[in-house]
């Protein structure tokens, strides 16, 4: 049991941490490169070629940016919810394909929890269901991911398809 309570403190500080971060890139950096293309675009009279390597590095680095700030989207779930944070997976692995419905109540914790899990087993296939998930993945289930369903009261239990999981409330006799 305390090592349950010293986990869910870890994890707690590390999604702090995280939040912290997020708020730092977005806050901080990202206002400041904006600032920098909005720049650019009133200078006059410097060579065209001159000015289109430098556009073309600040692209190249708000896109190294927003790849950052995508890819801490454990606060974009905590904003926004499940649906949000996947999305925003989606968007930076292009080839992971997300079907179904994400926006079942699962509680914040809940959705946090999968969204660790999802993103420690680096799924190429999420299917989504009203009150289960399931993930195919790369390897097996670690102690992290189980540590993790295991606070968020969450079952996880091997699908049909081999490399397939399905995470779902541990709960099953809740009508939630």
């Amino acid at each position: 049991m305390d090592s349950e309570r010293g986990f869910a403190e870890l994890l707690r500080r590390h999604e702090e941490l995280t939040q912290r971060f997020s708020r730092l890139l977005h806050d901080d950096a990202g206002q400041i490169l904006t600032a920098i293309a909005l720049r650019l675009t009133a200078l006059e009279g410097v060579p065209p070629g001159e000015l289109a390597d430098l556009t073309s590095a600040l692209d190249e680095l708000l896109e190294r940016f927003r790849a950052a700030q995508n890819f801490l989207g454990a606060s974009v779930v905590r904003q926004r919810g499940l649906a949000a944070g996947l999305s925003l997976w989606r968007h930076t692995r292009p080839e992971t394909r997300i079907t179904g419905l994400c926006d079942a109540e699962w509680t914040p914790l809940e959705q946090l929890a999968i969204f660790r899990i999802i993103e420690a087993l680096e799924p190429h296939a999420i299917h989504c269901h009203p009150f289960s998930i399931e993930l195919k993945h790369a390897r097996s289930l670690g102690d992290y991911e189980q540590m993790i369903a295991q606070l968020a009261s969450l079952s996880i239990e091997s699908a049909p398809n081999a490399h397939t999981i399905k995470i779902g409330h541990a709960n099953t006799g809740s009508d939630r």
